[in-house]
């Protein structure tokens, strides 16, 4: 499930980032990201399931019982 922009930013600013952080822990531009968080572009499935994965949102198992 991909996050609307309000809960991409939510996120972003509850772990203490800035845009270009997450960006860099994502592996995509900043201007990609501004672009995911303006609602412009939807960020891709992958992208996401990254950034929460290497933020520590989430863990390996949550994103293996999503994938199912």
């Amino acid at each position: 499930m991909q996050p609307r922009p309000d809960t991409l930013r939510t996120t972003r600013n509850g772990l203490g980032l800035t845009q270009a952080q997450a960006a860099r822990l994502a592996l995509v531009s900043l201007r990609a990201w501004v672009k995911y968080e303006s609602g412009e572009r939807a960020i891709p499935a992958p992208t996401w399931a990254l950034f929460r994965l290497l933020s520590g949102i989430t863990t390996l198992k949550q994103l293996r019982r999503e994938i199912r």
